[in-house]
């Protein structure tokens, strides 16, 4: 039809005749394949809909506008959509339940959606709140980093305050939260939590898991970090059933960065200690904070075990934890390709306010480049009610702190700083069953102050060459790559299930 058209048109302008009517029939038609996204809500759930179904009795189909955001051509559908004030219109509204909206704040809100792209708010520019909501998101999604599933999505000049929201999100590659370039989010009394999803791996592309070779599994990690965002937790949970709770993506640029003060922060897949008490003496002694086997539907990019990080740093930029719990079963934090720094302190105002102090006498690449950092939202922070001083502590069945790399040529030609910046002080106190921090094939800054490292083997600093396995020189990228497939021996360790996993 489209094609039948533009001969029209082309043989209409040849004749000189008007063909403004054939213009506009045609772009109505592209407006109405290209332009109208359908979402339907039945019984206050957004479900997957198809053009051309019939709508359940009680359903309700909202037609919004296409748009794109961060100029990605993705089909994005909100619940709500903030780009300098609320727009109604790109907004699927009648999926916030019974909730107040104005052009500063939403609240109230009750967001549930089994369907895989469908996002609770985007706030792309502009300051807004979300206060006392609850988000309910599941559905296997293929790219978290485009926010897609997100129960909140930040990106542009945003600024963003949350309390006392609730997030739960279920699937693959299913983020409960997403902050992107510029935006500045600060998130207080408030819960992120996401759960793992079992699949085939001839159904799914790579991506769609966590790469084995960090030695975790799992199908998603709870909240992304990209661009040049600046993010603050207090008083809040932030949890993943597997995979990893922070996650800075390798588009993470020099001054993006996280705290987590006063909080919670866990790998949930088999965690045997109760997160209120804490860990028991047995507990403790055994340096044992894990179920070893705690699921039973699980698949080779799922599988039964607990696994997971707390934090994963890439490109120079920070991750903090000021008077904040952790919990993991791999590692507490994990320093990968192109630099970057974690910290692990107290929430006393003092410590809170001497950070950028502390990272500039380190040495980090993150204070090299950002010589005046603050933690973001701190006034709001020191101004919380029930805000006290804390001490962070770091319990792991086996690594506190990995860094490493494999990427020297790349970084040395893209300017990267190439060493890593651990810090540990004012209190914390790691208690790891294996090493207390690990250091392959880079070198890296060390600052122990004021903190105590237990380790159940004795081994507070390993060091030693990179041993990513399954490295091979490849000619398509220049460099070392991954084989395309490879299998985990088994041989002796009573495990029979087939584990080659590939990288393509």
């Amino acid at each position: 039809m489209k094609r039948l058209l533009a001969i029209l048109m082309t043989l209409a302008m040849m004749l000189g005749l008007p063909a403004m009517g054939l213009a506009e029939e045609a772009g109505s038609e592209n407006a109405a394949e290209e332009v109208a996204l359908s979402t339907l809500i039945v019984d206050g759930t957004v479900v997957p809909y198809a053009e051309g179904e019939d709508i359940p009795e009680g359903g309700i189909l909202v037609e919004t506008p296409r748009y794109t955001v961060k100029g990605n051509d993705e089909a994005y559908r909100a619940a709500l959509y903030v780009n300098d004030g609320v727009q109604n219109d790109l907004s699927v509204l009648e999926a916030l339940g019974d909730a107040s909206v104005d052009e500063s704040a939403l609240a109230g809100a009750a967001v549930a959606a089994d369907n895989s792209d469908f996002i609770g708010v985007i706030v792309e520019n502009g300051e807004y709140a979300i206060r006392d909501s609850e988000f309910t998101l599941t559905g296997n999604t293929a790219n978290d980093t485009a926010s897609l599933g997100a129960a909140v999505y930040a990106v542009g000049a945003s600024v963003i305050r949350l309390d006392n929201v609730s997030v739960f999100t279920k699937g693959v590659r299913h983020a409960s939260l997403v902050v992107d370039e510029d935006a500045q989010l600060y998130a207080a009394h408030s819960s992120f939590h996401t759960e793992d999803v079992a699949f085939a791996d001839a159904d799914n592309p790579a991506k769609s898991f966590v790469p084995w070779c960090l030695g975790v599994s799992g199908t998603s990690r709870a909240i992304d970090l990209l661009g040049n965002s600046h993010v603050s937790f207090f008083d809040s949970v932030l949890t993943s059933e597997k995979w990893g709770v922070l996650a800075f993506e390798d588009d993470a640029i020099e001054s993006t960065n996280s705290v987590a003060i006063n909080s919670t922060v866990a790998l949930t897949g088999g965690l045997a200690v109760d997160l209120e008490a804490g860990p028991t003496e047995e507990q403790l002694a055994a340096f044992d904070f894990y179920t070893e086997d705690y699921k039973e539907d699980a698949t080779i990019t799922s599988d039964g075990y607990p696994g997971g990080y707390g934090t994963l740093v890439y490109a120079d930029a920070l991750s903090v934890f000021a008077g904040t719990t952790i919990y993991t079963p791999s590692y507490g934090a994990i320093i990968s390709s192109m630099g970057g720094t974690v910290m692990f302190t107290g929430s006393d105002e003092e410590s809170l306010r001497s950070i950028g102090d502390v990272l500039t006498a380190s040495g980090s690449a993150y204070a090299g480049k950002n010589p005046d950092y603050e933690v973001y939202a701190l006034d709001e922070v020191l101004a919380e009610a029930n805000n006290a001083p804390r001490n962070t502590v770091l319990y792991s069945d086996r690594i506190g702190v990995m860094a490493y790399d494999n990427e020297l040529a790349y970084m040395e030609e893209t300017g990267f700083d190439t060493c890593k910046t651990i810090i540990v002080n004012d209190g914390t106190e790691f208690i790891t069953g294996g090493a207390s921090m690990v250091v392959k094939g880079f070198p890296a800054n060390i600052f122990v102050d004021n903190a105590s490292l237990v380790s159940g083997r004795n081994i507070l600093l390993q060091v030693e060459d990179c041993d990513d396995p399954a490295l091979t020189f490849d000619e398509r990228v220049g460099g070392l790559a991954f084989t395309v497939d490879y299998t985990e021996p088994t041989a002796g360790n009573g495990d029979t299930r087939e584990r080659t996993r590939s990288m393509e």
